[in-house]
């Protein structure tokens, strides 16, 4: 069995839309949780809607990190 880490993100959102792109200090809340998870050393999937208002997850997730858009 292998272990992985899952980050559903989604730009549609009822309370705060476009929560996962927001500029936190320079950095989004994004890439913020995925440094994070990048440190555990598991393969990093951002998981994500067909909707072309989540194709800015797409852009936000770097490769340098290892992780896959989905």
């Amino acid at each position: 069995m292998r272990a992985g880490i899952i980050i559903h993100a989604r730009i549609n959102s009822s309370r705060l839309p476009g929560k996962v792109v927001l500029d936190l200090g320079g950095t989004t809340l994004l890439i913020r949780v995925i440094k994070r998870m990048a440190a555990t050393q598991l393969p990093i999937v951002v998981a994500t809607s067909n909707s072309s208002d989540d194709d800015p997850i797409e852009y936000e997730a770097p490769s340098n990190f290892g992780v896959t858009v989905f």
